[in-house]
């Protein structure tokens, strides 16, 4: 029998290797509807939002509204001519982006898979065996893979979704997206926060990646991981924004 030898080129580790990273890759922040998530991003430095929902019409901030396939599509495109690299770039909502142009998207892999003409108007919901989550799951992750070329960090937006546990009678909340889109973004992601008003301190907003008191949170990042942190708060009418706290790498 003949010897085995090590791939040509490979080595397996005989030490420990660092971590190379510190703030997340990619990050999940959920809340209530009107609690201030857009605003409080609008502050990052160089942060481009992509704008599914409206809600940076009232607000000064990077920014560019999408309302349909082909305005993401003219977004992708001048992201590559471009070939810049933002500190952050935000998807705002992942609710509102899964409402109005996933389906769309997800079509179009359908297509590409099935060597069929690109047409629009047909409901992927209504593929057999679940394959129609399978093409909206992948149509988000390859969206997820391109955005993160062109940032050093990709933040997804998304709006509350309270899930009653029938064993136990608590309520969970989670992020509103729907079937298992939600519990495979969750793996996707590197850190997933609540934002939500401190009945406390008036004004104030918090940001929790903790996994207890019925929210489902968390964080791969050591310096997040089991925490909660104010994150905004009203000062003499102004807006005063804490990211330094949740981004401590990313200058």
């Amino acid at each position: 029998m003949s010897e085995l030898k090590e791939p040509e080129g490979f080595k397996l580790p005989t030490a420990v290797i660092k971590a190379t990273r510190i703030d997340p890759r990619t990050m999940v922040i959920f809340s209530q509807k009107k609690t201030g998530k857009t605003s409080s991003l609008a502050s990052l430095p160089d942060n481009l939002i992509l704008d599914f929902e409206g809600g940076t019409d009232f607000i000064d901030a990077m920014k560019v509204s999408i309302n349909n396939i082909e305005d993401l599509d003219n977004v992708l495109k001048a992201l590559q001519a471009s070939k810049k690299v933002y500190n952050y770039i935000t998807i705002d909502t992942v609710t509102s982006l899964n409402e109005k142009v996933l389906s769309q998207m997800a079509v179009r892999g359908y297509n590409k898979a099935e060597g069929k003409s690109e047409t629009l108007d047909f409901d992927i919901e209504t593929l057999s065996f679940g394959k129609g989550a399978v093409y909206k799951r992948e149509a988000l992750f390859k969206l997820l893979q391109f955005l993160e070329k062109f940032a050093k960090t990709v933040i997804i937006t998304g709006h509350v979704a309270d899930k009653s546990v029938t064993a136990t009678g608590q309520t969970i909340k989670e992020l509103n997206l729907p079937g298992k889109l939600k519990d495979l973004l969750a793996l996707r992601v590197d850190a997933i926060g609540y934002m939500y008003r401190s009945p406390d301190e008036d004004h104030t907003n918090k940001l929790s990646f903790t996994h207890s008191e019925g929210v489902i949170g968390g964080s791969r990042s050591k310096h997040l991981r089991n925490k909660e942190f104010t994150i905004s708060s009203l000062v003499n009418e102004e807006l005063e924004t804490y990211w330094d706290k949740i981004f401590i790498d990313n200058k």
